[in-house]
């Protein structure tokens, strides 16, 4: 949702520094491809990196959310690495530019502690106070900006239309959802915020995306959320809830035929191996006992995969042919 250029503006506005937010061109924030995420924590962390037009040069933004409920101590340091790759894929495209970008690393963290790690670099690097203020020169100044999501900090940037409903009602669920031990109460608060969302234009995909979220995250009773959304929301929450549901279905029905495929394809390469072993075994039966092996083609062909490699081990051996199958 946040790689939407409508509902990304009012974030970044709201957690950058206010005298940087005020020199950015908005109309020109850019989402920019690509990942400097590395894959092993890609369950842990979900980057998206930003451009914005100042007056003087680009300023990239770069924005890292956090969805555990734990604190990284390792941030800062991880936010300068995947600085580097995004100088250096700046770099590589432009080679020519004098001014590599500015990069804000900001980090939306999801929890009910206080973020207790440290947000700057020399920090981090150097934890002694004393000896860290006399290297402080030396070491590189690379500061996070950390946001806690609460209730009262998303409801009251939504009212000072800082962050759209979308926003503020997704940055919620991202703090409760999974650990909370009444969803349907928390919705029943929000129902402002989601009678906004259905306001909007594309409001009914919106919430319905809202309500699938819910119910892969929290197992809510689909009965119950839907008798909370229709009755607080009318036809437009009913619409929202059967697209929501309907779209879960369908993941469903394609995770379910997908996996049919596979088990097919399975079952497949196991009758392809089965029947090219049985094909071995008639010509083997055939050039050991001759015209006689007719008798056994069609066992041979009916038999399972275990059945052919038990015959297969006795050909070279048996007596003659009845000794092959003697025990089945």
């Amino acid at each position: 949702m946040f790689a939407q250029q409508r509902h990304a503006e009012g974030l970044l506005k709201s957690l950058l520094p206010l005298e940087v937010a005020s020199q950015l061109d908005w109309a020109s924030l850019e989402l920019r491809p690509g990942s400097f995420v590395d894959p092993s924590l890609r369950a842990r962390h979900t980057d998206l990196l930003f451009s914005v037009q100042s007056r003087q040069q680009p300023v990239l933004l770069y924005v890292l959310v956090e969805h555990q409920s734990t604190v990284d101590r390792m941030m800062p340091l991880r936010a300068v690495i995947y600085a580097g790759r995004v100088w250096d894929r700046h770099l590589s495209d432009h080679p020519h530019d004098p001014s590599p970008p500015v990069i804000f690393p900001i980090v939306l963290y999801h929890a009910t502690r206080p973020w207790s790690a440290p947000t700057a670099l020399s920090e981090l690097l150097c934890p002694d106070r004393k000896l860290g203020e006399s290297v402080a020169a030396g070491t590189i100044h690379f500061n996070l900006v950390v946001h806690q999501v609460s209730e009262a900090s998303c409801l009251a940037l939504h009212r000072q239309r800082r962050l759209t409903a979308l926003s503020a009602l997704a940055l919620l669920l991202l703090e409760k959802a999974r650990q909370s031990d009444d969803v349907l109460a928390d919705l029943a608060r929000w129902i402002g915020l989601m009678r906004a969302v259905l306001a909007e234009p594309s409001g009914t995909e919106a919430l319905a995306m809202v309500v699938r979220y819910i119910v892969e995250v929290t197992g809510t009773p689909t009965s119950e959320l839907e008798a909370l959304v229709v009755s607080e929301l009318g036809p437009g929450g009913e619409e929202a809830f059967v697209t929501g549901a309907e779209q879960l279905r369908a993941e469903g029905r394609a995770q379910g035929l997908e996996r049919g495929r596979e088990e097919g394809r399975e079952e497949g390469r196991e009758e392809g191996r089965r029947a090219g072993k049985a094909t071995l075994l008639s010509k083997l039966l055939d050039l050991r006992f001759g015209a006689v092996a007719q008798r056994y083609a069609a066992r041979v062909q009916a038999a399972d995969e275990a059945q052919v490699d038990r015959w297969a081990e006795r050909v070279l051996e048996a007596a003659d042919i009845d000794e092959v199958f003697k025990e089945d």
